[in-house]
């Protein structure tokens, strides 16, 4: 069994990895690609440092990780 992280899509890819910080902000990387969401609106870009997001809590619930995604 995969780590909740390491879930797979039925076409073998990664399932996108979301994560929160505590005032809101989100990163998500999907596939190689990477959106952020940071002072209320959404980036293509990374906008936190490695420091921050190992702050970070991962998103869990598949719904919302895929709702965010979308």
């Amino acid at each position: 069994m995969s780590a909740w992280f390491e879930r797979y899509r039925p076409d073998g890819r990664l399932e996108p990895y979301v994560t929160r910080g505590d005032n809101g902000e989100i990163v998500i990387i999907d596939d190689g690609w990477v959106a952020c969401f940071k002072d209320g609106h959404w980036h293509d870009k990374v906008l936190f440092f490695h420091e921050q997001m190992a702050e970070f809590t991962p998103v869990q619930n598949r719904d919302e990780v895929y709702r965010l995604a979308a």
